[in-house]
Parts: C-alpha cells; sequence; structure tokens
C-alpha cells in the first residue's frame, strides 16, 4: 500500500512533544505537550511541529500497488522468523503465545508456533478483511493493557513487533486512534531500553532497543537509513554483535533457550536496517552474527532441533538459517559447520554427515575448510557440548548446569536422543534425605583429540560433596557419567541418579545380568545403546549395594555403601554397525603398598565391548600411588585403553590432584 506523506511540512520552530494520555468520555486518546524530550522521541520533532498529524497522516489510505517478488519475500521472511526459537522462551503472561498465534494466522495460515493451533477471534466475521480487522483490533486492546506492566515479557515484545510489521497490510482497516495508542506504549519501552546503558536482560533488551526502532521507521514513510532513529538504533545492534567475538555469554544468559530468538531478532533487524538503506555492517559486527550461528549450531541436533531445551515440532528454518549465514558473508568454516549439522543448504534433503568436511582429528582435503575442536565450553554460562567429531552425526552430549537439577542431552550413533531432561539426585545419610538444591561449579574441562572430559561439583548442606564426570571417548564412542559422594563422616551413604529418557526411547533391562539397553519404542528390536552400570557387579546372582531400574521415560542407578565416599559410574555405549558384540565389566583390585584398598579409598573396572578394552580408576581418599591390574597410578582419574595380550596402556585422560 501506499503511505501518504503529511500534506503539512515542518516549520523552522522546533518543539520538543511526548506522548501521553488524556480521558475524554472515559475513552484514551494520545495528546501532545511540550517537554525535554527522552531519546527515543527525539526524532519525532525533526519531522513536522505536529506530531499525531503527522502520524495520522502516515498512516494507510489507500490500496497498495503490487509488491515486487523481493519486498514480499522479505515481509514473508520476516514473519516467519517472528516464531523461530520462541518455544522454549519463559512468559509472564499465560495467554501471551495464544494471542500471538492469532495474530500470525492473520498474515498467514501458515505461520504457527510450536504445538500451538489457535481459532479465529469472531467466527460470525462476514468478510477476511472484518475478520482481520477484529483480530488486529482485539490484539491492539491487548498489548495496551500489558505493555505498561508486562513490557519485558517476551512474547509481549514479539507480538508488538508482529503488530509493527504486519501494519503494512492491516493498517486500513485500523482506527487511527488503535494505531496511536500502540505506538505510544512502544516507544515508552524504547525510551526504558535505550536509558539502560546495559541490558539486565538481553532478549527484551534487544527487541526494545534495536529492532522495534527499526521496526517502526519502516511503517512511515519519511524515515531511511540515515535518520537518527534508525542510526542509534543499529549503533546499539552494531556495538553489541563486536563485542561477541570476545565474550557470547550475554546471549546465553538463559542458557540456550532464547539462542535463537534473540539470532532471529539480529536477522530481522538486518533485514530490516537494508530495506531502509542503512548503512552496512563491517567485519566486526559479520563476526558477531558468524560466533552466535556457529554457537548455534553447536548446540543443534542433527535434525535440526536446538538441545537444551524442551523438544519443538518440527518446522523449516532452513530458509532463516541460509539468510543469516549470507548476512555474514557466507564465511567458509560457517558453511562447512551448516552443511555437517543440516545438510547442503537451499535443498530439501538434509544429510547428517558432509563426507567432504573433517574435523582436526580426521585428514583435511585439499581446499576445504578445518574446523574448530569438536567439543565445546563456554564457561560463563555453564553450558558445555562434548561431540566425537563434526563428521560423526551423533554420539555426543551437551550439558546445562547453570540450573537446577543440571539439563543433560545424550545423543545415540543416529543422532537420536536417547537422554534429554534433567539429571536429577537425591542424597540420604543415614536413611534422611538431604537437601539437593545446589549451585554446580566447575573443576575441570579438558578436550583434545582423544577425549572430552567435564568435572563439576556442588556441596550438599555442609554434610558431604558431589563431583559429577561426564567424558565422552572420541574413538570408542563411549560416554561415561558418573556421581562421586566426598565426606568426612562415616555413616549409611545412599544417591540416587535419575536421567530423563527421550520421547521415543525406553528402558529394557536385562534379566540375569544387571545391564540395560534402550531401544526405540517403534522399534523395540533396534538398540540404540547399552548402559553398564559399574558400580554393581556384572551378574544378578551376585550381591549388590544397589540397582540400575526404569520407569516409562526416567532411567535411575540408585548406590549405597556405609563408609565416607561412594564412586557410582554409568557407561553409556552406543552399538556398533554390524552384528551384536559381547560386553563385560569387572571391578578391579586396587592395592597400596600391598595393601588392598577398601571401595571408599579408590575403586578401578574394567570395561569391554567387543575387543575394545578400557580401564577406569578413581580415586576418593587423598592420592597417593596406587596400583590396579598392574597399572600404577598417581592420580585422582584414569581412564586408558588396554590390550591384554601385550599388558599394555594407553592413557586416553588422566586427572591430577592439583
Amino acid at each position: 500500500m501506499d503511505w501518504v506523506k503529511p500534506k503539512k511540512e515542518r516549520s523552522g520552530t522546533t518543539t520538543v512533544t511526548e506522548f501521553r494520555e488524556v480521558g475524554t468520555n472515559g475513552k484514551k486518546k494520545i495528546a501532545a505537550s511540550a517537554k525535554s524530550a527522552s531519546p527515543a522521541s527525539d526524532w519525532l520533532d525533526s519531522l513536522c511541529n505536529e506530531n499525531i498529524e503527522f502520524l495520522k497522516q502516515s498512516l494507510p489510505v489507500a490500496k497498495s500497488r503490487s509488491i515486487s517478488v523481493r519486498s514480499r519475500g522479505t515481509q514473508s521472511l520476516l514473519l516467519k522468523a517472528i516464531t523461530w526459537g520462541v518455544g522454549p522462551l519463559e512468559v509472564e503472561i499465560d495467554e501471551g503465545p495464544d494471542v500471538l498465534q492469532r495474530l500470525l494466522q492473520v498474515y498467514s495460515k501458515q505461520l504457527q508456533l510450536p504445538g500451538r493451533v489457535v481459532e479465529s477471534d469472531d467466527e460470525t466475521s462476514t468478510t477476511i478483511s472484518q475478520l482481520q480487522a477484529k483480530t488486529c483490533e482485539n490484539v491492539a486492546k491487548w498489548l495496551n493493557r500489558s505493555l505498561p506492566v508486562y513490557g519485558s515479557d517476551p512474547f509481549v515484545a514479539i507480538t508488538c513487533l508482529t503488530w509493527v510489521y504486519g501494519l503494512n497490510e492491516l493498517g486500513r482497516e485500523l482506527a487511527p486512534t488503535d494505531w496511536l495508542e500502540v505506538l505510544q506504549n512502544i516507544l515508552t519501552q524504547v525510551d526504558r531500553a535505550w536509558v539502560e546503558s546495559q541490558a539486565t536482560n538481553l532478549f527484551p533488551w534487544l527487541l526494545w532497543s534495536c529492532e522495534a526502532p527499526l521496526a517502526i521507521s519502516t511503517q512511515l514513510s519519511k524515515f531511511r537509513g540515515k535518520d537518527r532513529m534508525v542510526v542509534e538504533a543499529l549503533e546499539r545492534l552494531n556495538d553489541l554483535l563486536a563485542k561477541t567475538a570476545d565474550d557470547i555469554s550475554p546471549w546465553l544468559e538463559h542458557g540456550t533457550r532464547n539462542l535463537r530468538a534473540l539470532i532471529a531478532s539480529v536477522v530481522r533487524a538486518r533485514l530490516v536496517a537494508d530495506k531502509l538503506g542503512a548503512k552496512a555492517w563491517g567485519k566486526k559486527e559479520r563476526k558477531g552474527l558468524q560466533v552466535l550461528l556457529e554457537t548455534a549450531l553447536v548446540l543443534t541436533s542433527p535434525d535440526g532441533k536446538p538441545l537444551l531445551v524442551e523438544l519443538e515440532e518440527a518446522d523449516d528454518d532452513r530458509e532463516i538459517w541460509e539468510t543469516a549465514i549470507q548476512l555474514c558473508n557466507e564465511p567458509k568454516t560457517l558453511v562447512a559447520m551448516s552443511k555437517s549439522v543440516l545438510g547442503p543448504l537451499g535443498k530439501k534433503n538434509r544429510r547428517t554427515v558432509d563426507p567432504a568436511v573433517k574435523t582436526k582429528q580426521g585428514a583435511k582435503k585439499k581446499g576445504k575448510p578445518v574446523l574448530r575442536e569438536a567439543g565445546r565450553y563456554y564457561e560463563k554460562a555453564e553450558i558445555a557440548s562434548l561431540r566425537r567429531g563434526w563428521d560423526q552425526p551423533g554420539c555426543r552430549l551437551a550439558v546445562d548446569f547453570s540450573r537446577e537439577p543440571i539439563w543433560l542431552d545424550c545423543l545415540g550413533n543416529a543422532g537420536k536422543r536417547l537422554i534429554s531432561g534433567e539429571w536429577d539426585m537425591k542424597i540420604r545419610k543415614d536413611g534422611k534425605e538431604l537437601l539437593t538444591d545446589v549451585a554446580w561449579s566447575e573443576v575441570c574441562w579438558f578436550s583434545d583429540d582423544d577425549v572430552d572430559y567435564l568435572e563439576l561439583e556442588a556441596a550438599v548442606e555442609n554434610e558431604c560433596r558431589i563431583q559429577r564426570q561426564m567424558i565422552l571417548v572420541r574413538q570408542e564412542g563411549w560416554i561415561l557419567l558418573s556421581d562421586t559422594l566426598l565426606s568426612n563422616d562415616p555413616a549409611h551413604w545412599a544417591i540416587e541418579s535419575t536421567l530423563e529418557l527421550g520421547a521415543d526411547i525406553e528402558l529394557v533391562s536385562a534379566e540375569k545380568t544387571h545391564e540395560a539397553q534402550l531401544v526405540s519404542r517403534n522399534n523395540p528390536k533396534k538398540i540404540e545403546a547399552t548402559l553398564l552400570p559399574l558400580s554393581l557387579p556384572e551378574w544378578r546372582r551376585q550381591p549388590a549395594s544397589g540397582r540400575l531400574s526404569g520407569s516409562s521415560d526416567k532411567v535411575t542407578l540408585t548406590h549405597e555403601v556405609n563408609g565416607k565416599r561412594l564412586y557410582s559410574p554409568l557407561v553409556i555405549a552406543p552399538p556398533k554397525p554390524g552384528r551384536a558384540q559381547p560386553f563385560t565389566w569387572r571391578r578391579l583390585t586396587v592395592a597400596e603398598d600391598l595393601q588392598i584398598q577398601p571401595a571408599d579409598v579408590a575403586q578401578a573396572y574394567r570395561i569391554q565391548v567387543g575387543k575394545e578394552q578400557i580401564v577406569v580408576y578413581r580415586s576418593l581418599a587423598p592420592v597417593v600411588r596406587r596400583s590396579a591390574l598392574g597399572l600404577h597410578l598417581n592420580s585422582e582419574f584414569y581412564c586408558g585403553r588396554y590390550d591384554p595380550d601385550d599388558v599394555a596402556y594407553e592413557s586416553i585422560v588422566e586427572i591430577s590432584a592439583d
């Protein structure tokens, strides 16, 4: 549609105004009064003296002209990007997602929030335009009620932006007072965001301080890329992106729950800035977006869904990925990462492995980019990704310990989520359960060609310390999860560790042995992984101080001892291609000065799957020189390959006590 410029030109007199609400017969109208302007409203003075008249005359009054294919495509992408990553967002107003869905359906029936289908507001409307107008009117009233109190709510902010982006098509059906009242409330939120020197909550700040001013500018015919409102909004975004290459932690302040929604806001803001003819990004800004996209790809499963969040309904987001990568000028490493995770962009068929891309653990073909290390640790965000390599779709571990309980995603060989959800625990001392709402801190992170290793620690009611290990052995594709309880008080200690299973996974326990298998619900004969509880004997007929059990959606490992310390490790071993391989494990004797040591001093295990054998050793008491299976150690933890023919060891990872 045509946006009609105001007939009255700006005079030489300068009047700074602000909007306020005045009562007239119980209704709200917008009036202007001369006061000192806040930063976000300065731009109104540069347009004309009578801002209200300008805005009224800038509203759409005629049917739109034919829109170019490129403009139509950009508008469609903007609205599509609204829904990207919003599923995991936390809301303050319960009806927020439903209101956003109703508004999206006005623009297109194909636009859907994950898992939501909302009926129309007015089923008696006789025409589409009446239905659109009624829905927009209801949304406008909801926004005017919600914005003054819940401006920081993600869905309130996103609904505002969606409402603004759609005015080009639907503004003719709205009364000017509805448009202006929402604009007043939006500008109030922009003012607040611009006053903040540093964002305390990045997501609403990004929407209000950067994207909202740019979105509003596209709806007023007199705005261009060099206007102050456009320039200052883009400068804030550019400054934020320029800092991202050195510190990505602000983007991960809520784990990965906000990451995709934040990236979508950056992409929308840049597309709108291009539409306004604003200054292009420089190298620092493009690098910042590249770091964001790399992080998002690291924390994406082969099916394209984000890790460390509740599973969303499947959606086709390839156009958004492709657009975002293009905004970075398509750096080779980013393109290679996207191919490894999502398959070639621009094609319907996804591939989980790109044979042309090799990690540093493998050989590189000439002319192909070498991707960075497969394992990533985001220290400030308290998030880690453990994986075999970029050329391996599965056998991965993603952990978020910024929250309690810890969130853990474990992927099998085919990239299917075997474990996905909270890694909870219960601790009992002499039968009394202790409070386990704890804060975790990193003890050790290590990554090389052989292994990714993460160890965490938390104190429990000043009674004991809990240490958790997460280890991924690249060559074998095994994962080791363990809980270690350390105390100075001898007691009857019990620990119960619970993992949530993936949506399509169930646990099947063996009848005669303590191991269990994770199988697909749709195909119970297909084994996704074998679980080996090392702290339990292999055979059920032997005495055991714990058990491995499961329910419909969880697996629980319990272990109890009389002493000061305990160690409860669990091996997750995805199957090798081909025939099923035999497996077994044994607890080894640990000696110190030729004396056999009890279980609360140190423990060692030998695990065999097929022909592969690995030895695991964990010191629980203060570290001294000890031996197990001919291996002499003076370390806190050891994991290595064992060759029984030569009685030789190859160290995978060894952690000292320092």
